[in-house]
């Protein structure tokens, strides 16, 4: 067999693989302010932390459980600067800046409006079998860049599929000099 067909084969295989494993099924819609969400991500990583909310529990785990695993997820998946993402940060940290990973958001979720009133978000189940998340980098009281993510409801946070999710709803919340795909 020649080695581009044993190359072929072996691609298909990990392809394959990483669909059965359910990470295939990731879908995600973005949109950013070019000009000005690297900008504000600069700022709010200056200080090496970056303030995260998270919203929603769509899982039977303790809240700090699920926190705990988004926030691992989000780590290095950001283009620079490097930054700490955390629910408590230590620092200085602008407050105005932050970043909200919504988990089940109802359908009428609006970024600017939770960015200018906070979390009162309530969580739904319409997502028809699909874990659906909304990733919000808010500066102030506007969204400067936003991700729609879904993927096939899964049993636990704990699974590959979730935690790609989540790095890559933080890769494609900051537009600017994209390094290769964190899947």
């Amino acid at each position: 067999m020649s080695r581009l067909r044993v190359l072929g084969v072996l691609g298909s295989v990990v392809l394959l693989s990483g669909c059965a494993a359910g990470v295939g099924d990731l879908q995600t819609v973005s949109k950013a302010d070019r000009r000005l969400a690297p900008t504000f991500f600069q700022s709010a990583a200056a200080t090496g932390e970056t303030r995260t909310e998270i919203v929603g529990n769509p899982f039977q785990v303790p809240k700090e459980t699920l926190d705990q695993i988004v926030l691992d997820a989000m780590q290095r998946a950001s283009v620079s600067p490097r930054t700490r993402f955390t629910t408590q940060p230590a620092g200085n940290v602008p407050k105005g800046l932050r970043i909200a990973v919504v988990l089940d958001p109802p359908t009428s979720f609006n970024a600017d409006a939770y960015c200018r009133d906070g979390a009162d978000v309530t969580a739904s189940d319409s997502g028809r079998g699909r874990l659906r998340s909304h990733t919000v980098f808010c500066a102030g009281e506007r969204s400067v860049s936003e991700v729609y993510a879904t993927i096939t409801r899964p049993a636990s946070p704990d699974t590959p599929a979730f935690r790609s999710m989540i790095r890559k709803s933080v890769f494609l919340l900051i537009p600017s000099r994209q390094r290769s795909d964190p899947r």
